[in-house]
């Protein structure tokens, strides 16, 4: 059995977070933030990121908020983002109490906002 490169990254470093926030754009969501920037490095796949402070609740809500929002981030992006972009969800309290169905339509709806040109849904950090 061949190992096949994924088409999704993660983004690992704080400094990835920090260059996307200042430069990428961002929409909305009822649960969520979802920001998006082009990556530095174009030949790259989709890479994204997850936030979830401290403001969520304790170890265990954080925990189940980033497992919900990674398993959803890996269903859609490969069928709804674009490679060469980086993206970031930055969690809400209410991606916990949100029916997971409706989290995946708000993601995909976010995505087509973000993407398209001179969309008034979203603002430039």
């Amino acid at each position: 059995m061949t190992h096949r490169p994924s088409l999704l990254c993660s983004l690992k470093k704080r400094r990835q977070f920090l260059a996307l926030a200042k430069s990428g754009r961002r929409v909305f969501l009822p649960a969520s933030v979802l920001q998006a920037a082009p990556a530095a490095d174009a030949s790259s796949g989709i890479r994204f990121g997850l936030t979830v402070s401290k403001k969520n609740g304790n170890a265990v809500r954080r925990n189940r908020i980033r497992r919900r929002l990674r398993a959803l981030m890996r269903e859609v992006l490969p069928a709804c983002g674009r490679a060469g972009y980086d993206y970031v969800l930055v969690a809400h309290r209410a991606a916990l109490r949100r029916p997971y169905r409706q989290l995946r339509k708000e993601l995909r709806g976010g995505l087509g906002r973000l993407h398209r040109k001179k969309s008034p849904a979203f603002r430039r950090g």
